[in-house]
Formats: C-alpha cells, sequence, structure tokens
C-alpha cells in the first residue's frame, strides 16, 4: 500500500461507507505507517490533535488497530470509531461527511 492507493481507498470507501471498508482503511494506515516514513510523520504530527478528539493514546513505537481507528474517525469528523461506525450502520440519523 502506497499514499496513492491509500487515497484511492479513502475515496471509495467514502463514497459508499461500509464497517467492512473502514476497517480496510484503518489496517491500510497501520501498513503504510510502518512502511512509509514521510506518511508516519504525518500522523505523528496529527497524534496530538486526534487524542486530544478521541482521547486514544498515541504510542509511535506500538501504532495499533485502535489508533488508526481513532485517526480515521478524526479525519472523517467523529469523535470515537464506535460514533463513526453507528454513522454508517444508521445512515439516515447522522451522515458521513
Amino acid at each position: 500500500m502506497n499514499q496513492d492507493q491509500l487515497k484511492e481507498l479513502w475515496r471509495e470507501t467514502l463514497a459508499l461507507p461500509s464497517t467492512a471498508k473502514l476497517d480496510e482503511v484503518a489496517t491500510a494506515v497501520i501498513e503504510l505507517y510502518s512502511s512509509d516514513s514521510q506518511f508516519g510523520e504525518h500522523i505523528k504530527n496529527r497524534s496530538k490533535r486526534v487524542t486530544n478528539s478521541t482521547g486514544v493514546e498515541f504510542d509511535p513505537n506500538n501504532f495499533g488497530i485502535d489508533a488508526a481507528r481513532a485517526f480515521v474517525a478524526h479525519e472523517t469528523g467523529f469523535r470515537s470509531w464506535d460514533d463513526l461506525i453507528v454513522a454508517v450502520e444508521r445512515p439516515h440519523t447522522t451522515p458521513v461527511l
């Protein structure tokens, strides 16, 4: 996975969001974090804002699924992964972007 592929996955996911696609994005964020130093720095630079918004602590040496999901939720305007998933599963109650 590279940054262009992640951007395309984001576009596809936002066009037709689903829990499975959002999990795929979170997994791709983890993969790219560990393989692309520029992307890793981008995540580290945003970590304080994401932690303040979502309450999920960021450990740069152990970037796992909880942190990746927090970043995905934050990037889509939600305070938590659970709030994002509820919005996707009940699309008539809360719009996703």
